[in-house]
């Protein structure tokens, strides 16, 4: 028999394993509550462990935001355009690089989405002899 394969197609039934039955008498019994406030206490008087532990699972960790930024593009403009208008407010400080930089990558992202509209449009002509 190969590794990992058993002749049991239904396997071991979940919920049969240690950690599920210490799950299931933790809920069943109110132990997670009083764990819980154990926790809490602890962190109350003083415990930066308890404390640290209470805050990464109640409050989410602050991630960097930049501020919104105006940035005049003609729509009309070629992507090429777009992305040197976008160097240019670099370069007059508008704007700043790593937002720039994003900004351009975002603009990459439509030329694939625009490549892919092309690519579409090419096959469906080919297929259905719609060369029009």
């Amino acid at each position: 028999m190969p590794k990992g394969h058993t002749n049991n197609r239904l396997g071991r039934p979940p919920g049969l394993g240690v950690v599920a039955k210490l799950r299931r008498e933790m809920l069943g019994e109110g132990k997670v509550t009083q764990l819980v406030n154990k926790v809490y206490e602890l962190a109350i008087a003083g415990d930066m462990l308890a404390a640290r532990l209470l805050l990464d699972r109640v409050l989410p960790s602050l991630r960097a935001q930049a501020a919104p930024v105006h940035v005049e593009l003609d729509a009309s403009a070629t992507l090429t355009a777009k992305a040197t208008a976008l160097l240019h407010a670099v370069a007059n400080g508008e704007v700043a690089s790593d937002i720039a930089a994003e900004m351009i990558r975002s603009l990459g992202g439509i030329c694939a989405i625009e490549q892919g509209d092309e690519l579409r449009k090419r096959l469906d002509a080919l297929e259905f002899g719609d060369l029009a």
